[in-house]
């Protein structure tokens, strides 16, 4: 399953709303576009790109086997 986050880009980037509708995420969005973001993501996976975010060698080695399990 697909779902849309919406995330504030300002401050820390907290969550604003998670929606199973990119068009509801979208209408939260609004008049903020220049603060929000929607960023999709699939339930119950990790990114990929994520890998690359990581700070130390241990953990890109850790998070990536976590994506290869995803299969």
């Amino acid at each position: 399953m697909e779902l849309f986050v919406v995330v504030d880009l300002m401050g820390s980037g907290r969550v604003v709303g998670v929606f199973d509708s990119e068009r509801a995420a979208a209408r939260v969005v609004g008049e903020f576009g220049e603060y929000y973001r929607i960023t999709r993501c699939r339930i119950n996976r990790i990114d990929p790109d994520v890998v690359d975010w990581a700070r130390t060698d241990a953990q890109r080695d850790w998070l990536q086997k976590l994506v290869d399990e995803q299969g």
